[in-house]
This record gives C-alpha cells, sequence and structure tokens, in this order.
C-alpha cells in the first residue's frame, strides 16, 4: 500500500518559541540540555575514576635474569615473563578468594596515583542547578547538604514554575479551541454557531491564592456572595452542583420539592388564586413528570388539576 500524507488542514501543530516560517521550534529542555550533557560526562569519569584508581593499577616488575642467560635467549626469556606479568595483570580482580603468583625475585604491587584525585562532585551538583534554573524549578536547589533557602523564598520560586506551567497550559488550550474546537463547531453547525473554549483547572498554590482573593474582596464589599459567584466557585474547585432552590420573601432560600410544590399548588387553586394553566406550569417547573401536551392553553381554562 502506497502511504499518503496526512493532510495540512488535519494537523494542529503545538510549536513552541517558533521563529519566522520554522514550525519545529524549540524544545522546553533545549537550555537544559548543555548541563546535562556535560553532568552524564562528569559522572562517566567519576565512574572511571573510582574504577581505575579505588584498588589501584596492577604492575608487574619481571625478575632479574641469571648472568648466564646471553644473547637472544635473555631477550626472549625476558619478552616471555612479561607478556605472562602482563596477563596476569589485566586479569587480577579483588575479591575472597584473589591471589597471584609470580617468579622468584619478580613484583606485584597496586599503584595509586600520586597526588590528590580530582572531585567531579561540585561540578555535578552546579550542573544540577544550572539544569533546575533552566526549567525555572529553582525550588529544587534549596535545602540539601547547603541547606540554603527559606519557606518564603521557596514558595516565590515556586510561584514562577508554577506561573510557567500555566502559561504551557493557556498556550495548548488556545491552540486547541481555535484549531480543533472551531473547526469541529464549524462543520457541524456552521462558521456563525459560538465554540466553547477550552480551559484547565489551575495548578497548584494558585487554587489557594484565587480563595484568598475572592475572600478579601467578599469581605472588603467589592464582590456579593451570589448565586452566579457560588456557581463559579464550585465548578472552579470541583464542588457538587448547588441544588435547584426557590427563593421566598422573608424566608431566606429553602429547596422545595415536586411533591410540596404541588400541595402548594392544589391550595392555592382550591382557594382560586392559581388558574389551572398556572398550577400545572409550576407543578411541570418543579420537575414533576408532567406531559407537556395535556397542560391547556390559557383559552382552555378547566376546573381541576
Amino acid at each position: 500500500d502506497v502511504k499518503k500524507p496526512i493532510p495540512v488542514d488535519r494537523l494542529v501543530a503545538y510549536v513552541n518559541d517558533r521563529e519566522g516560517g520554522n514550525w519545529l521550534g524549540q524544545s522546553f529542555l533545549r537550555p537544559a540540555y548543555k548541563f546535562w550533557l556535560l553532568k552524564d560526562r562528569m559522572l562517566r569519569i567519576q565512574a572511571q575514576t573510582i574504577d581505575r584508581n579505588g584498588l589501584g593499577v596492577p604492575i608487574y616488575t619481571a625478575s632479574e635474569l641469571h648472568d648466564s642467560i646471553r644473547g637472544d635467549d635473555r631477550v626472549t626469556q625476558q619478552a616471555a615473563e612479561l607478556d605472562k606479568g602482563l596477563e596476569l595483570a589485566k586479569r587480577f580482580r579483588s575479591g575472597e578468594h584473589a591471589g597471584a603468583a609470580i617468579p622468584n625475585g619478580a613484583n606485584l604491587r597496586l599503584a595509586g596515583v600520586d597526588g590528590k584525585l580530582p572531585d567531579p562532585m561540585p561540578v555535578i551538583k552546579y550542573y544540577d542547578e544550572q539544569i533546575a534554573r533552566a526549567v525555572l524549578a529553582h525550588f529544587l536547589n534549596l535545602g540539601g547538604d547547603q541547606s540554603t533557602g527559606s519557606y518564603a523564598l521557596g514558595d516565590t520560586f515556586a510561584d514562577f514554575f508554577v506561573s510557567s506551567l500555566q502559561a504551557t497550559a493557556m498556550n495548548v488550550a488556545d491552540v486547541t479551541t481555535q484549531h480543533v474546537v472551531e473547526d469541529l463547531v464549524d462543520v457541524n453547525w456552521g462558521p456563525n454557531e459560538p465554540a466553547p473554549r477550552i480551559v484547565w483547572d489551575e495548578i497548584g498554590s494558585h487554587q489557594a491564592a484565587t480563595a484568598d482573593a475572592i475572600k478579601n474582596l467578599l469581605d472588603a464589599g467589592a464582590l456579593t456572595a451570589d448565586e452566579a459567584l457560588e456557581t463559579f466557585l464550585r465548578e472552579r474547585y470541583g464542588l457538587p452542583a448547588l441544588a435547584a432552590s426557590e427563593t421566598e420573601p422573608g424566608s431566606g432560600t429553602k429547596t422545595l420539592s415536586a411533591a410540596e410544590v404541588s400541595q402548594n399548588v392544589y391550595l392555592a387553586k382550591q382557594a382560586g388564586v392559581l388558574s389551572t394553566v398556572e398550577a400545572r406550569q409550576m407543578i411541570a417547573d418543579a420537575g414533576a413528570d408532567i406531559d407537556p401536551s395535556i397542560i391547556p392553553q390559557a383559552d382552555e381554562e378547566t376546573t381541576d388539576v
């Protein structure tokens, strides 16, 4: 089967830091890549340093040959001993049963590095800090062995990180709304139909900040705790929906069931306060299972409910 390319009008591109006509953009982690690469090299060097110098490097010294051995025999015998000594040094391993057998006069020693070995840990920690800063995660560098930073400073750094997440979520939501939701609405209901907008839940401390801000505005009298505000807050914080209610003058807000409404309507109908049309409509609005087709019109007044 011949693979056909996907039409461009069927694709949605989420691009970060696009420059001109370059749709590849730039990764969020691009600023941290350099420090990650250098840190990886330091970790490899650290492992090699421990491996090479933790035990030492085996060095074999051949024994002195007897003076009676001369000429080519001396060279051949010395080369053969060095070859065997080199093989012994390469295969030398530490362990419970480790050991070696060498000729008389030969020497096998474990040599370490003269002087102080370089410590790669400060460099590795520096690269860790730069990686965290590249993604605005400064709070990851607080505390630890250095025990630096405070709670207030940590909250400030966390706000920067959460703000970056909020900006990313806003970008994704806007692109999805414009190139997915709006296109689907246009196809199904036409270009003049209003389209819903993709939103996201507040992240982290922004929820608490929003709640504190609303509380301060209510205390200052700048906002009114009405039903619309309560509905908004319940949706924002994932609380149960506000139950259906009826407001009566002087009695506050109370919830009435369809049965209670029917009983009150019946009494009002008997007293002649309500007409049949009004009574049936109120009972239907209260949630009673009444077929709207049996509700008479205003000119079709009947004598009972």
